[in-house]
Parts: C-alpha cells; structure tokens; sequence
C-alpha cells in the first residue's frame, strides 16, 4: 500500500492483483471520490450532499441524483439497462410497463398527457382523479379546463377539431373533423360527420348524421337529424326529426317533421308533433283547417276510404229532415281553381261552401275565415232525399191509377 500527502489534500491508492482502488478524502478524511478498477469495468462515486456552493463547471451527488453545472443528469432509480438501441431503433424485450408522465405505470404502456405526431395532438385521454373514459383521437378536447375532476367524462371524439371546446359536458360522441366542436356543456349527443352538430354549444341528447347536418343549431335539443347538410340553417330548434339530403334546411321552429331530399320547405312529408298534424307535398301553410292528415294534391287508391260508423259509437241518432227540401236547395257547379299551383287544373264539380252552409251546415267547415266541405257526408242526405222523392211517386202512381179506374 502507498500513502502520498500532497498539500492539505491526502490521496490513498491501493494497488493489488485484483483490482485498484484511488480514493480521494479532505484533511478530516471525508470522502471526495472514490476510482474502482474492478477488472472488467470500472466506477467512480460521489458521496451524496447538496448543492456546492459554487455549480458552475462541477460534477457532483445531489441526495442521490447525479448533476453537472447545476442541472440534473440522472435520477436515481433510472434505466438498468432494459433497453437497447440497435441503428435508429430502440427497444426492451422485457415485459413490464413503461410510464411516460407517470412514475408508477400499471400498464404495457401508461401516458399522463397527449400524444402528438409531427406537434400535432392525436390522442388525449385527460387525467380525471374519477376517471370514466373521455377519449380523444384528433386534436379535440382542447378547452377541457376539468382535467382533474370528475367532470367532462364519458366523452368519445375522433377527428380534427371534434369536440374541440368541451368544458364539463359529459356522454358525448363526435365523429368527424369538427364535429361538436362548439359544444361546451352539453350532453348525451352522438354526432358523426364532418362539422355535423358544430355549433350546438349546451344541447343535448341530439342524434344527428350527415356533413355538415345541424350546423348553426346552437342550443337546441331531443333532435334526430340525418342527411348532408339537414337542418343547417336553423338556430335553436328542438324536438325535430329531420331526413334527407338538406332536409329542413330552414327550419327554426320546433318539433317538426321533414322527409325531403333537398332544401325545400314544402317537403315530401311535413309534420307537427305538437299538434298531431301531418302535411303531404306541403306544410302548415297549405292546411289552413289544420287537418291531422292533408294533401296537397290529389290522392287516390285501390281500396275504399273507410270511416267509423258503428252505431255503438253514435248517439242522438235522427233521420235526417226535409231531405228532398234540402236537395232541393243546394246549387251544384262547376268552377275552375284560382290557384293551380295548390289545385288541380281544369273543369271542376262541386258546391260552393258558403251557399251550403245555410242549408247543410254539419258539412261545412269555416277556420279562420277558409271554407271547407265534407263531401262524403252529402250521401247521406242523398240518400233520403231519394227515399222522399220514391214516397211522392207511389203516392202519384196511386191517384194516377185510381184516376184511370173510374
């Protein structure tokens, strides 16, 4: 063994066939650094301390953790050597889990944070303390502020932009670049398809399907909406069922129905939920008596129009009076239609309403100042009329006949 005291500083090597150690201490004998040669490799210890009083330019052990110019190299604890780096590849043929962001993984692959290619985010799944799965795939999800609650969960987005501006709203599913993008606290939507349901900021339970279908829609809810571009127009409208290409494109009010396949605002079919109504090839414009069932048009079939006539269903049961009278007085006519575009062109037959109400007023109707007539019901009246015509008949046959006896 050798001893060589240089100054206040003591050096101590020790040489032996089976390895050498260079041991560093101060005057007091605490250790500086310490130099193995343990045959086929080496080390150098640090003891552990703070920072120096001066880091610049210095290698040192901080509680464990080894620093150079005062910024950390290693923690301890880092890589044992799992991993090899093979040309422009690395990899670890150890089972186990990796943490990126999380210092206790529990799976093959945990990630506290989003994933991005090229700087772009394509996969986020924010770190709720209760987390329920908000998942995104694209760069959505961007303003959700509640990373840490229980809030804005159960979320499932794919696509640019998709739910790009959800806060605390919850059960969402966006698919399609932009979809939802706006929506901040609404729930229970399922949208799919480019910028579909886009501006619905607080709506919820909407289904819609279509690019671009239900765009301006920005608060409005219970909506079933499907077709490119169905329903863009309309702000603030709940309760509709719209479909087709550009069905209700228009459309602001609510609980409507729209069958069409364009933009048009007398559609194919139309209807009103709130009040049971249903318009063929129109809207509510053209049932001005609001009928539960109209047509704009003619109609037509290879069966008979049945209506109820159960006589277990009626009550204040009368033959009708002065039938023949009552014939008698009606004007039957023929007209043209003013306007063809609501009517059918051509020679006409028929009554004029106002006339008949002074004589059949049950079949007439008059709704904000538009007549209407049921004229099925005039059968009726026919009928007996007929049956009193035949008894003045047989009464004029029998004097007819008496006449000739004499």
């Amino acid at each position: 063994m050798k001893r060589l005291l240089i100054g206040t500083i003591a050096f101590l090597m020790i040489i032996s066939t089976a390895y050498a150690q260079m041991t560093v201490r101060d005057i007091d004998n605490n250790l500086l650094m310490q130099v193995s040669d343990e045959g086929t490799a080496g080390s150098l210890s640090l003891p552990s301390g703070g920072d120096p009083s001066v880091t610049a330019n210095k290698l040192y052990n901080k509680n464990g953790s080894l620093y150079w110019n005062g910024s950390e190299l290693a923690e301890s604890g880092s890589p044992d050597g799992d991993w090899v780096v093979s040309g422009s590849d690395m990899y670890s043929a150890v089972s186990g889990c990796v943490g990126i962001g999380d210092s206790a993984p529990s799976h093959t692959l945990d990630v506290a944070g989003k994933i991005g290619i090229n700087h772009k985010q394509i996969i986020f799944l924010p770190d709720q303390v209760d987390f329920n799965g908000s998942l995104f795939l694209g760069d959505g999800g961007m303003e959700l502020s509640h990373h840490s609650s229980n809030e804005g969960q159960l979320n499932t987005a794919l696509g640019i932009m998709a739910l790009d501006e959800i806060d605390t709203g919850y059960r969402n599913t966006a698919v399609g670049s932009g979809a939802q993008r706006q929506n901040w606290t609404g729930y229970d939507n399922t949208c799919c398809g480019c910028m579909a349901g886009y501006s619905n900021m607080d709506g919820h339970c909407n289904t819609i399907l279509g690019a671009y279908a239900d765009y301006l829609n920005n608060g409005g809810s219970r909506n079933t909406i499907i077709g490119e571009s169905a329903g863009r127009n309309g702000t603030l409208k709940s309760g509709n069922i719209f479909i087709g290409y550009r069905a209700g494109y228009y459309e602001t009010g609510d609980s409507k129905l729209y069958i069409e396949n364009s933009n048009s605002d007398s559609p194919l079919i139309w209807g009103d939920f709130a009040n049971d109504r249903v318009v063929i090839n129109g809207n509510s414009t053209h049932n001005t008596n609001n009928r539960t069932l109209f047509i704009n048009g003619s109609a037509g079939g290879t069966g008979d129009w049945n209506n109820d006539s159960d006589r277990r269903m009626k009550k204040n049961i009368e033959t009708i009076h002065d039938a023949l009278g009552k014939v008698m007085r009606l004007r039957g006519v023929n007209f043209e239609w003013k306007e063809t575009g609501h009517h059918e062109s051509g020679v006409k037959m028929g009554f004029i309403a106002q006339e008949a109400e002074t004589v059949i007023p049950e079949v007439v109707s008059n709704h904000d100042d538009h007549y209407s007539m049921q004229y099925a019901s005039i059968t009726a009246l026919l009928v007996e009329a007929v049956k009193d015509q035949q008894k003045i008949i047989e009464k004029q046959q029998k004097r007819i006949e008496a006449l000739e006896d004499r």
